[in-house]
């Protein structure tokens, strides 16, 4: 799995948020985007926008994408780091 981090950039963010003719495509390689654009909501925080490749039960992959203010991003990962510990292996 290929993670790509695209931390204040207003392009990358605007693409995968509106698409291309309204289709979410990924950069090359790329199944997990993090794509953050600051002053991004109305009023004026800045917003990530995660867009992934899924597999579905009948074996196709579609595109998926969802869009959140970075606090709450933030938020959810210390709860995360909180359960999982710093390594991801479990709370400790």
């Amino acid at each position: 799995m290929q993670l790509l981090l695209e931390i204040g950039q207003a392009a990358t963010f605007d693409g995968l948020v509106h698409g291309t003719d309204g289709v979410l495509t990924l950069p090359e390689g790329a199944d997990l985007v993090l794509a953050t654009k600051d002053g991004a909501t109305e009023s004026g925080l800045p917003a990530a926008v995660l867009a992934f490749t899924v597999q579905l039960p009948d074996g196709r992959t579609a595109r998926a994408r969802t869009v959140l203010t970075v606090r709450l991003l933030i938020m959810t990962l210390v709860a995360l780091r909180g359960r999982y510990g710093p390594d991801g292996k479990g709370a400790n």
